[in-house]
């Protein structure tokens, strides 16, 4: 497997994301919506480079006690690799490092895969929010991992 790093997001790495985002969901972000969160004091975002293209990302903010996981994708050439659990382990880190109490993330309920990893790595399910996903009509399963003395 190749080299995999993990880095800060920056401005320029935009495109390559805006691309893995089409790739990747139903109704993808815009890029007004990916610079609102990129530009928002609180957010912390990570990329995933093989050599010097941009293959996964990981966008999160922070809320106090908790750092939420808004939106999280790998190319599709690139999955099943493990990118996406150094990512979220990345972000898992970052909120230990600066106190958080747990990480907060929504999935589809029928991302089989992607629920079987979060509950690999210590997330746990905690509400069903019905309707969440206005392209669909499709559920979220809300997840949560305690990162701190609580757990």
């Amino acid at each position: 497997m190749d080299l995999v790093n993990i880095s800060e997001v920056r401005l320029s790495d935009f495109s390559d994301m805006m691309e893995i985002e089409r790739l990747s969901f139903p109704e993808p972000w815009d890029i007004d919506t990916f610079l609102a969160t990129y530009t928002d004091a609180r957010c912390k975002g990570l990329s995933a480079r093989v050599e010097d293209t941009v293959v996964g990302y990981c966008l999160a903010t922070d809320m106090r006690d908790i750092l939420h996981v808004l939106n999280l994708a790998v190319h599709p050439d690139f999955r099943r690799r493990g990118i996406a659990k150094k990512l979220v382990g990345e972000m898992v880190s970052y909120a230990r490092s600066t106190a958080k109490k747990a990480v907060l993330l929504e999935v589809r309920v029928n991302n089989l895969a992607a629920r079987s990893l979060y509950t690999s790595m210590g997330f746990r399910h905690v509400c069903t929010w019905k309707g969440y996903y206005t392209d669909t009509g499709e559920d979220a399963s809300v997840m949560i991992m305690k990162t701190g003395d609580n757990k």
